[in-house]
């Protein structure tokens, strides 16, 4: 992804969240102890944002695809 965006003069999270046919079930649950699922975020009641690698945060602002430009 980092290539392709690089390449394509984007930020990798832009291409994620609004690249186009892209698709994954994704969905909220409780925690429960022992379920094997991949976690991919936190419902919070803070801003939107981006966590990186290092624990520091920035905005989030999902734009989506946009079908007729």
């Amino acid at each position: 992804m980092k290539k392709a965006a690089s390449f394509l003069g984007k930020e990798p999270e832009v291409l994620a969240t609004s690249g186009g046919e892209d698709y994954e079930l994704l969905f909220t649950a409780p925690h429960v102890a022992g379920r094997m699922l991949p976690v991919s975020g936190e419902i919070t009641d803070s801003e939107r944002v981006i966590v990186e690698e290092d624990g520091s945060e920035r905005p989030f602002s999902p734009d989506g695809y946009q079908h007729w430009h």
